[in-house]
């Protein structure tokens, strides 16, 4: 068996028990039974904030950029990214399928308010990584096209771990 591949294995697997032993297949079950969640509000536009969410997801998530920290990650698991707006309520969702199993690991909730959008996150792990909240403000509130994985990223933003 190759490095990559063993690799990969491990990766899988401590990527998987990151997430609690809930299996939740769907946003709206991810938002009901959550591991844990994060709020906060912005002033950007609710349909802004929506679209902006999406397409930066959808770039990190799908187009590798945003997992320059699993180079080998197109092997063994795929990220998939899929949102949906209502009037009033939108949410953008990152799903991770693996070879044995496919689940939600974040929802984010999107929710206009007077003077901006509220946001929740929702994740599939006890503890929410704060990481991904100052990514997610960072994207919303200062347009930075930064991705969660990329070298230097978490160094722009005040107060994230490194």
């Amino acid at each position: 068996m190759n490095t990559k591949m063993i690799i990969a294995f491990v990766v899988v697997a401590l990527v998987s028990g990151c997430m609690s032993s809930v299996t939740r297949i769907t946003p709206e079950e991810m938002r009901a039974n959550p591991g844990s969640k994060i709020s906060f509000d912005t002033k950007v536009p609710f349909d802004l904030a929506y679209r902006k969410t999406l397409n930066q997801m959808k770039g990190c998530w799908e187009q590798g950029s945003g997992v320059n920290f699993f180079p080998f990650a197109s092997a063994s698991f795929a990220f998939s990214v899929f949102g949906d707006k209502m009037e009033n309520d939108a949410q953008v969702s990152l799903k991770l399928t693996t070879n044995l199993t496919a689940k939600i690991i974040q929802t984010i909730a999107l929710n206009p308010i007077q003077n901006g959008t509220h946001v929740t996150i929702y994740f599939a792990g006890e503890k929410p990584p704060e990481g991904q909240r100052k990514v997610l403000q960072e994207w919303l509130d200062n347009d930075s096209q930064g991705c969660p994985g990329d070298v230097g990223f978490f160094d722009k933003v005040e107060g994230s771990e490194k």
